[in-house]
């Protein structure tokens, strides 16, 4: 199946090209044009909701932008949560793509011990969606147990089959990490996330190009998206708008 496209044009004068997390769907970002005053698109990435092309994040992102130049001819801005946040900083010096923006997400790549921890999941998996307690554990680590993005994750992980699975963990593992970043860019990162920890993006990342939220989670996207919605708006309109 070809992935979904999700268009919400409001005639602003940039583009936001957004890229859900894992387990989800490009469904996750319905409603952000009224957030960020920006326009949208997003996609299911490879392997989740109705994308069944098996992409590398690299070609996933270049496809992606080409796809977003052929619906708008504004400026692009492409951000995304944790994995998308990775497809994000690997849109960097497509063209017309003017900025990135990485929101919970990281800079390194998957060391052993989160590779072994993720190849677990595949061992685990049932062939129609995750078993209850691991979704539960997921949702817990994800979201520091705070709703309402703790129900919705145990929700998308219930549902992601071992199909999905087995394609998009080796994606996670595979990631790229130092992806050089040729255009301005921002990173948002909450202060208590336990995906990906806050000290490490900051001991990557400039202070001028980081903003921290405070006790925000993996998750504060779904749970504070209105400060995300904040900063990812007034970078991406600053850029434009000059």
């Amino acid at each position: 199946m070809e992935p979904i496209v999700i268009v919400e044009n409001i005639s602003a004068p940039v583009t936001l090209v957004l890229h859900h997390p894992h387990f989800f769907s490009a469904g996750y970002w319905k409603g952000w044009s009224e957030l960020t005053e920006c326009n949208i698109i997003a996609v299911d990435a490879p392997f989740h909701g109705e994308n069944r092309n098996d992409q590398s994040y690299r070609d996933f992102a270049a496809d992606t932008v080409a796809r977003a130049r052929e619906l708008v001819d504004t400026p692009l801005v492409v951000a995304g949560v944790s994995q998308g946040g990775v497809i994000a900083q690997e849109s960097a010096g497509q063209p017309g793509v003017v900025g990135v923006i990485g929101i919970s997400t990281t800079r390194l790549a998957a060391d052993d011990e989160e590779r072994s921890s993720m190849n677990g999941l595949i061992d685990v998996w049932g062939a129609d969606g995750g078993p209850q307690p691991v979704a539960e554990i997921i949702a817990a680590t994800s979201t520091n147990s705070q709703q309402p993005a703790y129900d919705e994750t145990v929700d998308a992980v219930l549902a992601m089959t071992k199909e999905q699975v087995a394609h998009t963990i080796p994606l996670l593992e595979d990631r790229r990490g130092g992806i050089e970043l040729v255009t301005p860019y921002l990173f948002i990162h909450g202060t208590a996330d336990q995906t990906y920890a806050y000290a490490d993006m900051a001991a990557d990342v400039p202070a001028e190009r980081l903003v921290a939220v405070e006790d925000g989670s993996h998750s504060m996207t779904r749970n504070n998206p209105e400060v995300v919605a904040a900063a990812v708006r007034e970078f991406a309109l600053g850029l434009v708008e000059g």
